[in-house]
């Protein structure tokens, strides 16, 4: 589920909040960084792995969680409002 404000916690990584999940799930460090990459640069955000949210505009934190949510691979996601996504 995606809210309208960033659920992302600050302390971390914009690499480490997408690859929170998938390493609770026990996934392997190197395929976490592959799938987190992956899924960074489909919303654009690659250049981005190492920023914290307090340096990533609103807009940016919004798009950051798209990918922390494809990440942990869910059947559907619910969001607040309706977005627009390029795929590639």
């Amino acid at each position: 589920m995606g809210f309208q404000s960033a659920t992302l916690h600050p302390w971390m990584t914009v690499r480490g909040n997408v690859e929170l999940g998938m390493k609770h799930q026990g996934v392997k460090k190197a395929e976490r960084q592959e799938q987190s990459h992956r899924f960074l640069k489909m919303v654009s955000l690659s250049d981005f792995a190492a920023r914290r949210p307090y340096e990533l505009s609103g807009g940016m934190q919004q798009c950051w969680q798209i990918p922390r949510r494809l990440a942990n691979d869910p059947e559907f996601v619910l969001t607040d409002e309706p977005f627009v996504l390029s795929m590639p």
